[in-house]
């Protein structure tokens, strides 16, 4: 048995008399009377101890790509637009390669 966090992470399930753990699981389901969320019960997830903590502390890096532009856009936004360099068409090319 495994239960998904995200799409690729998962952690392995156990009856609950073997688990370390319970995860209670829960959603905001629409109340559309009151026209607000109410907090609702949707799971209970029982793990060991130190699968679960393994799992959960790996870090999945993400696009190189995707960092630099999005680091760009900060940097762009707090000197108030995009620096003015002679290589700066060189760099962004290279960059978007």
């Amino acid at each position: 048995m495994s239960c998904y966090i995200t799409d690729d992470q998962y952690m392995s399930k156990v009856d609950p008399d073997e688990a370390d753990m319970a995860w209670l699981v829960y959603d905001l389901a629409p109340d559309p009377v009151d026209n607000r969320y109410i907090l609702t019960k949707v799971d209970t997830i029982y793990t060991r101890f130190k699968e679960a903590l393994d799992e959960i502390t790996k870090s999945q890096p993400g696009d190189q790509n995707d960092f630099v532009k999005l680091l760009q856009g900060k940097l762009d936004e707090k000197l108030g637009g995009p620096l003015q360099h002679p290589r700066q068409q060189e760099v962004r090319k290279n960059r978007d390669d």
